[in-house]
């Protein structure tokens, strides 16, 4: 290699090394300088620039308005937001003066045990020595407490001189409140950021109002108060108060008398819904699954979401299709031999033991056998099983019912153009196997009858109210004008009532209440099929009532009972005819007279003065006396005692809820202010304190029912 080459390979090294020490030199300079920094932020100015960044960090904010309420129909609050604030304490030096502090330490200490009885005075003493030396700036004390308990705070020593000098730090937050408990309670739902169910789900855009903005105050890390400034603030506008069609009694009716079922037979879950015949509105949808703690909570909605075979109750609508298509004769005598049929490779069973023999067809569909109705079915529409396909369709039960809540599935059933159909599906899905609905679509077809063939669309928001006023009301929506002809709408509301007077639901046959509907026994599928050990069944029943004038129909359905009874008219009948009579007892222009005075001559209720009033003229009863229509009455047999308003809301005692239903003594307690616990269903029989207590001295109010 020539001798300049080497020479200049040199120089440039030498240059190289030189820039890269410079650099290096500079890289070290720097990183000793950011580590300078970080120590002097983190340990020596820490908190002196943290307390900086909270007193002087802002942003624009959104915030929310009032969300709006839900109301049950007859204006009982079923959801609304209260209030609540979290406490938070500024005993910064700075902020409180030491002699302030130490004056007014044990007096403050005092009152907050006294108030909160969760601490004694020394307690809560030590807790604000510590706040204080401590040193820091923003210190939760409580969380989500009333604006009541607020009010009070204000008024307490040192706390009284507010955040700047008391070093009182209030952040009001609203909290969602059910008033009625667990009533309904899947049903008005909830709404999340990613998880939105029920009504407040599907109607929280009307609930929410828009949003509004406004300069927020950073007071701690994630705590923002709204600053003085309030020039550039765009005010929220509120929610809308939501009526529904809900009515609190029957709902109130529907969960206890179902829950007592699903307890006395330990069954999975259950469901009811009832529904107003000539409009479409759900006036009750109770859904109770077991827990692992042995009580019932509603945890899913089953009677919208559910689909299940509904076995027996599905009857109805195959002999509805072969009656309107002229295919079927209800006196043909079918030979439903010793309960056995083989069906090709398939077996068909009656629940008769030894079968029922040679009966008519209308006897078949009243003593439910799936033999005689499977091959009355077969034989109408074989050979041509499209046509009872396309008829069902024609119903519209093939497609959702599109009622205003989320979460309804499509029906499903095996049809020709399914890849599941086979030459046995025509016999399987006449009697309810083979096809998915859910309650809420088997009620809508029978709905549909009980209404002379008008299929009405369910609903359950009825109304927007935007300052006591209506700005939008539901109007009822049909959904097929006459699912069948006159004729045959009128023969099967004559079969579901003979279901009742001389069938399967014979045991809720009353004299007086007038009951339509169809009993349901389906055998639970499982991996194995339906042959195998362990089996499950689903008990229903369907209808309405009163079946000569029809204004509700109800159905009723039970998962999985385990007591050894699982018939639909051993479980869901009785079930369906305890919440019957008593809506029943309810509607007085559709009982008679008889009953009138059956029933209020053991009547112990109360009520709105007026009325009882009305109740008086309607039943044409004079042998109580009535005094006046204002206020509020209690009638037990044939005394009236009329009660002033005050009697609701400026008790100075405990008023007396011996006899009452728990929908009544809910409104007085509310009313009052009043903590409680409810233990049992019915009517109240004991509770404590005993009446005529002082309300000043009560913590909280049990009420025992049964």
């Amino acid at each position: 290699m020539p001798k300049d080459k080497i020479q200049f390979d040199e120089k440039a090294k030498s240059t190289i090394f030189g820039r890269a020490s410079v650099v290096f030199f500079c890289i070290v300079f720097i990183g000793i300088l950011i580590i300078y920094k970080i120590i002097d932020i983190q340990f020596v100015r820490g908190d002196e620039l943290r307390s900086h960044t909270f007193d002087y960090e802002y942003k624009y904010v959104e915030i929310t308005g009032i969300r709006g309420n839900i109301y049950s129909e007859e204006g009982m609050v079923l959801a609304t937001s209260i209030p609540v604030y979290d406490v938070y304490l500024d005993f910064n030096e700075k902020n409180v003066s030491k002699d302030l502090f130490d004056k007014q330490i044990d007096s403050l200490s005092l009152m907050l045990a006294n108030k909160f009885k969760d601490k004694t005075k020394q307690e809560y003493k030590n807790q604000l020595i510590k706040i204080r030396n401590s040193g820091k700036r923003y210190v939760k004390f409580k969380s989500n407490i009333s604006y009541e308990d607020v009010e009070e705070l204000k008024k307490f020593p040192i706390f009284k001189l507010g955040q700047y000098g008391g070093g009182l730090i209030l952040v009001k937050k609203d909290r969602r409140v059910k008033p009625l408990g667990n009533i309904a309670e899947r049903t008005i739902g909830f709404s999340r950021e990613n998880f939105k169910v029920g009504i407040e789900g599907a109607y929280d855009s009307i609930l929410t109002g828009k949003k509004g903005y406004q300069w927020m105050h950073r007071i701690a890390p994630g705590v923002w108060v709204p600053t003085e400034d309030t020039s550039s603030t765009i005010k929220p506008v509120d929610g809308k108060h939501i009526k529904t069609t809900i009515n609190a009694y029957y709902q109130q009716i529907a969960t206890q008398t179902l829950e007592k079922v699903l307890k006395e037979n330990q069954a999975d879950h259950g469901t009811v819904l009832l529904m107003e015949v000539a409009t479409g509105e759900i006036k009750a949808i109770t859904n109770l699954k077991l827990m692992p703690d042995s009580s019932y909570k509603e945890v899913y909605n089953y009677a919208i979401g559910e689909r299940y075979e509904p076995g027996s109750t599905f009857k109805t609508i195959s002999l509805l299709a072969a009656i309107d298509d002229g295919l079927i004769n209800l006196d043909e005598i079918i030979n439903t031999g010793n309960g056995i049929w083989s069906y090709g490779s398939q077996v068909m069973s009656d629940s008769h033991e030894g079968g029922f023999g040679e009966i008519s067809i209308r006897k078949c569909f009243e003593l439910s056998s799936n033999i005689g109705i499977s091959k009355a079915i077969v034989k109408a529409y074989g050979g041509n099983e499209k046509k009872f396909f396309n008829k069902l369709e024609s119903f519209g039960i093939t497609h959702k019912t599109g009622i205003d809540l989320s979460g309804e599935p499509n029906p499903s059933m095996n049809a020709p153009n399914s890849k599941y159909y086979s030459k046995y599906s025509l016999a399987w899905t006449s009697i309810g196997y083979e096809v998915l609905l859910t309650p809420l679509q088997i009620l809508t077809f029978y709905n549909a009858i009980a209404n002379n063939g008008k299929m009405m669309q369910p609903f359950i928001v009825e109304e927007f109210i935007d300052e006591n006023k209506t700005v939008w009301k539901r109007e009822p929506s049909i959904i097929n004008k006459k699912i069948a002809s006159d004729n045959a709408i009128a023969t099967m509301r004559s079969l579901l009532e003979g279901v009742v007077l001389q069938g399967t639901a014979s045991n809720i046959k009353d004299s007086i209440i007038p009951i339509a509907g169809k009993t349901g026994t389906a055998l639970i599928a499982k991996p194995g099929g339906y042959k195998t050990e362990g089996k499950e069944y689903v008990a229903s029943f369907a209808g309405y009532f009163p079946a000569n004038n029809p204004l509700y129909s109800c159905i009723v359905v039970v998962h999985k009972p385990k007591q050894g009874l699982y018939y639909g008219s051993q479980i869901a009948a009785p079930v369906f005819y305890e919440i019957a009579k008593k809506i029943y007892s309810t509607q007085l222009e559709i009982q008679s007279i008889e009953y009138k005075e059956t029933f209020y001559n053991n009547l112990h209720f109360f009520a709105p003065a007026k009325l009882i009033s009305d109740l008086q003229s309607k039943i044409q009863v004079t042998t109580f006396p009535f005094y006046s229509k204002q206020g509020y009455a209690k009638l037990d047999s044939n005394r009236v005692d009329v009660l002033a308003p005050s009697y609701f809301y400026n008790q100075q005692f405990l008023p007396n809820f011996h006899g009452m239903l728990l929908h009544d003594a809910l409104v007085i307690l509310k009313n009052l202010n009043l903590k409680f616990e409810i233990i049992g269903s019915g009517r109240v029989y004991n509770q404590k304190p005993a009446p005529q207590t002082n309300i000043s001295n009560i913590d909280k109010v049990i009420l025992y029912l049964k």
